[in-house]
């Protein structure tokens, strides 16, 4: 009896813990995971550079050089995001990113996605500071994803703008 009572409260608390489901969790704390992003040959991993020691990306650009984007697409798992809300997380520390001529250049930290039927793309960023210099801040996208989702990328990086920044802890899960 004792056995069972024990097995039914691991059951109950790691259903409880296992409530968030990771799509993929950790995309740039591994040099392998790093790999898997396009354009990662123009960054730069660094291990142990990130928030308590854990590992980092560093994305540097000088200003007019050219957007500098890291992009991550999902379209191999568009079943499990189609008409879900997915919650984007992650750290960026800047190093003096100049504000860009144009209001959107500066820190990317944002979900693009597309619908059938429906002419372009939907640009969803973080509300976090787009241009400075700061100590690590959390960084996130929530967004409700439509049932006829055709394309859904992550991209992270610099635009319109110089300066270098560092990301590190990047998940992408279902979010309630």
């Amino acid at each position: 009896m004792k056995k069972m009572v024990v097995a039914l409260i691991a059951f109950l608390v790691m259903g409880t813990l296992s409530a968030e489901e990771f799509i993929e969790k950790d995309m740039l704390g591994k040099a392998k995971a790093f790999k898997t992003w396009t354009r990662h040959e123009r960054a730069r991993f660094n291990k142990g550079e990130g928030p308590d020691g854990k590992n980092a990306v560093t994305i540097s650009a000088a200003i007019g050089g050219g957007p500098f984007v890291l992009s991550k697409s999902f379209n191999d798992r568009l079943e499990k995001l189609k008409g879900r809300k997915v919650a984007l997380y992650g750290m960026v520390k800047a190093y003096n990113v100049p504000k860009g001529e144009k209001h959107w250049f500066g820190i990317k930290f944002q979900v693009t996605y597309k619908q059938k039927g429906v002419e372009g793309t939907r640009y969803i960023e973080a509300d976090g500071p787009r241009h400075g210099a700061f100590d690590w801040k959390e960084y996130e996208v929530v967004v409700d994803l439509p049932e006829d989702l055709s394309a859904f990328n992550i991209n992270i990086g610099l635009l319109g703008t110089g300066g270098k920044i560092q990301i590190s802890d990047v998940d992408l899960k279902l979010a309630e």
